[in-house]
């Protein structure tokens, strides 16, 4: 039971350290570059951004899934008395993770349909793209700062354990 604990440990781990890793990417590297001139949908292809969604949607899968696994097994190690600094710290990464999920589904099925959709104009974006460009941004930035929060919450469950 040890290794498969330590196997899903570590793929928990993996799928998080991929999911956020992309959203530094995103914040980091790729949306200075592109935010002031628009995102053509194009470029987003060009950028890898379509394949990475299929990185991030995998990646959330893993997390679930050995988070369940993770809660399941911690439940039944610690039938006492829980910390409730432990308990407090996993319900709030539980809900900022669950807040990342909604918001990663807004960005990678609603507005890259839509920007997928949109008709660029002749010299450059239109305005409506721009517009959806810099929600998807917004929405990046925001599910970046709730993953380094989520990291926050993970330094807070292994002191309380």
């Amino acid at each position: 039971m040890q290794i498969l604990s330590i196997i899903v440990n570590w793929l928990h781990m993996v799928g998080g350290f991929t999911w956020l890793g992309g959203l530094i990417f995103v914040n980091i590297v790729l949306s200075p570059v592109v935010q002031p001139k628009g995102i053509p949908p194009e470029f987003i292809r060009i950028m890898g951004m379509e394949r990475f969604r299929y990185y991030a949607w995998g990646s959330i899968g893993i997390i679930i899934l050995s988070g369940i696994f993770n809660i399941v097994r911690g439940m039944a190690e610690n039938s006492g008395d829980p910390n409730p600094l432990f308990v407090g710290a996993l319900f709030t990464k539980l809900v900022i993770v669950a807040a990342m999920i909604v918001i990663t589904m807004v960005n990678s099925v609603v507005l890259r349909k839509r920007l997928a959709d949109a008709k660029p104009t002749p010299g450059g974006p239109s305005e409506e793209i721009k517009r959806m460009g810099a929600r998807l941004v917004v929405f990046s930035r925001i599910n970046l700062a709730l993953g380094v929060l989520v990291l926050l919450m993970v330094a807070i469950m292994r002191s309380a354990a």
